[in-house]
This record gives C-alpha cells, sequence and structure tokens, in this order.
C-alpha cells in the first residue's frame, strides 16, 4: 500500500537551517529577477487565462468521483478540484500534502512552496513543503508517497517541474499587454477645461476656474496664454487651442485612449491564450446558441475529458485508488440532443439500439 510506512518531520517554518529554505526554483528566479529589474508581466494575471483556467477548475469540480463510497476518495473535494484545475493551467503543475488528521483521515493540504531533491527515479525524490496558517508556517519534509505532485507536460531536462501550455513569450506578450493597458486605465481620469490667462479674459477665466475647482470634482482648468506673441485677443487664443487640440471654453477628456489596433491586438492574444490551453474562444464571444453548444462539446471532449483522465490518474496512483475516475458525463446535459439524434440514426442505420446507447454516451 502506497500510503503505508510514510514518514516525514514536521518543524516551525522559522526553525530550518540557513541554505535549506523550502522555496521552489520558480520562486527564487522571481526574486532574483525582481532584485534585477527584469521582471516581466505575464498571462496568469490576465483576463484570458483567468477565464481558461476558471473554466478548467469548475469543470473538474463539477466531476462525479468514482468510486464514491472509497474512504480514501473523500478527501479529493470539490475545493481540491477547482484548486488541481486552475493550478494546473495556470502553472502547469499541482501539488498537495497527503496528510491524515486525528481520526485518521486522509486530507489533501494546500502547499506554499516546495523544493524537490533526489535523482533521476521519483521514487528517490525529497520534498520539502511549506505550509502556511494564519499566524504561523510549518516545513513538513517527505517522500514522493505523501504527496499528490501533478505535472502537465514536464520537460525531460526539468521532469520535476510542470509547464504551462502557453509558449514563453505569448506569456509575456499578453502579460505585458495586459499591465500597459491597465497601467494606462490607473491613471487620473475627469475633464480638461481650457481658458485663456489673457487680459479681462484672463481675469474671467481665473475666477471662472476658482470656482470650478471648488464645486465640480473631476474637473482640470488648464490657464493656457496666447503665445503666439502677436496679440492677446481671444479668438487668437481659440484658433490656437483648436491648433494644439483643444476647443477653448469646451472641455475634453482626460484619460485611457487605446487605439483600435490595441485593442485588436488584446483581441487577438485573449484568442491564443485560449487557444493554447484547449478552450474555444467561440464560448467567450457573443454568437448563437448553437454555435455555443458546439463550442463547449469541443471543449469538453479535447480538452476537459482528457485533463480529467490525467488528473483521475495521478490521484488514483498517490491515494492507492486503482480504480479511481473523475467524471465529467453531468457536463453533458447540453449535448442531450444532439446525443439523441445521433442515437436515432444510428438506429435507423440498423445499429441494435443497446450499442447505440453506448456509443453515443446515453
Amino acid at each position: 500500500m502506497r500510503l503505508a510506512g510514510l514518514w516525514r518531520r514536521r518543524t516551525p517554518a522559522g526553525r530550518h537551517r540557513a541554505g535549506s529554505a523550502p522555496y521552489t526554483e520558480a520562486w527564487e528566479t522571481l526574486l532574483m529577477r525582481a532584485a534585477s529589474g527584469t521582471l516581466a508581466a505575464s498571462a496568469a494575471s490576465t483576463a484570458a487565462l483567468g477565464a481558461a483556467s476558471g473554466l478548467f477548475a469548475r469543470s473538474l469540480a463539477g466531476a462525479t468521483v468514482r468510486p464514491g463510497g472509497h474512504a480514501r476518495a473523500g478527501a479529493v473535494s470539490r475545493s481540491v478540484l477547482y484548486a488541481i484545475g486552475r493550478d494546473v493551467i495556470e502553472t502547469g503543475e499541482h501539488l498537495s500534502l497527503i496528510d491524515m488528521d486525528t481520526s485518521a483521515r486522509v486530507r489533501l493540504l494546500p502547499v506554499a512552496a516546495w523544493d524537490v531533491t533526489g535523482g533521476p527515479d521519483p521514487e528517490t525524490w525529497r520534498y520539502a513543503l511549506t505550509l502556511e496558517g494564519p499566524s504561523q508556517a510549518e516545513v513538513v519534509t517527505t517522500s514522493g508517497a505523501g504527496v499528490l505532485h501533478i505535472r502537465l507536460s514536464p520537460d525531460p531536462r526539468r521532469p520535476w517541474r510542470g509547464r504551462s501550455p502557453i509558449a514563453a513569450e505569448t506569456d509575456r506578450l499578453a502579460g505585458g499587454l495586459e499591465r500597459q493597458l491597465a497601467g494606462e486605465a490607473g491613471g487620473p481620469g475627469g475633464k480638461v477645461f481650457p481658458v485663456p490667462t489673457v487680459g479681462r479674459e484672463g481675469e474671467a477665466a481665473t475666477q471662472l476656474a476658482a470656482s470650478l475647482k471648488t464645486a465640480a470634482g473631476g474637473v482640470v482648468i488648464q490657464e493656457q496664454a496666447a503665445f503666439s506673441g502677436r496679440g492677446s485677443s481671444l479668438n487668437e487664443y481659440g484658433a490656437l487651442a483648436v491648433r494644439g487640440g483643444y476647443q477653448a471654453h469646451t472641455p475634453a477628456r482626460l484619460g485611457i485612449d487605446p487605439n483600435a489596433a490595441t485593442v485588436e491586438l488584446r483581441r487577438d492574444v485573449f484568442r491564443s491564450v485560449l487557444g493554447a490551453v484547449g478552450v474555444p474562444s467561440d464560448l467567450f464571444e457573443p454568437g448563437p446558441g448553437g454555435g455555443q453548444r458546439e463550442a463547449f462539446r469541443r471543449f469538453l471532449h479535447a480538452s476537459a475529458a482528457p485533463l480529467a483522465g490525467l488528473v483521475g490518474d495521478a490521484i488514483g496512483e498517490a491515494l492507492d485508488i486503482p480504480d479511481f475516475a473523475l467524471d465529467l458525463s453531468t457536463l453533458n446535459a447540453a449535448d442531450v440532443m444532439g446525443r439523441a439524434r445521433a442515437y436515432g440514426s444510428l438506429v435507423g442505420a440498423g445499429m441494435d439500439p443497446a450499442d447505440a446507447l453506448e456509443k453515443t454516451g446515453l
């Protein structure tokens, strides 16, 4: 039995030896990049990856655990499945500590950070885990038998790490574009009210500026002189203001103003990220109901079901449940009409009704 004889050492997080801090390689790299000023935004902070990982997370959380009556299968809660779905899409891996409470009930505890050591054989791997609490942290040292470590598409050069399905350059592009637009959107906004500052018009403008600054929020009074040097009439000021992009005494908007090319690029990158993780972009765009159902059917069969199989195999091995599986059949409800039509066609073509029911999943 895989869970039998697990050995682990627990210590308060503040008492581990220097040089053995249980931080992942990714976390160390992140700190180094931040210190050197080369830290770049990534797709993990974008709406596209959030939408995709959320869809996978909800799909796994909606799965039915088989066999349902197994004692250790109770550790696989919907919240655990949700976390797994989000983690493996955003980072390429998920790790939980297999633990037992005082009543010998198996639990899967979330891990904040970890280090892996050992040789090429995963049986030799040792894990140093950091578990965070509201007022204290704990370090747990255990073997590979003591963790659930799901790795998506690991690189043969680093088999102990999973890989996100998003290419590195696309990751940088998506994150950088989102951060740039977020920075512009977070800037000041409001109205700019250009007024002249010459002659009597300037005195009136000063009084108007004082009253508007006091009475109106979000309005900026921009005093401008007729700086051509050829006169100081209000008409001349108005002409100069128009040539400079301002209309005298006409409020102009101040705030984010992305051009059409930037908006289109963000839309294209959004679709690229969805495509990289296996989500049809049709699901997140307005369209007829039939197209939405077909897009969800493609997602379910080509992306969600394979991931559920991979996750189910990993959980079954980690918890020593050979026949463990995640059943996504409840998500097929939207495809009942299509399955019914397929069933009718198969039976009409001469297939045995029982075989047709099995083929169509009904």
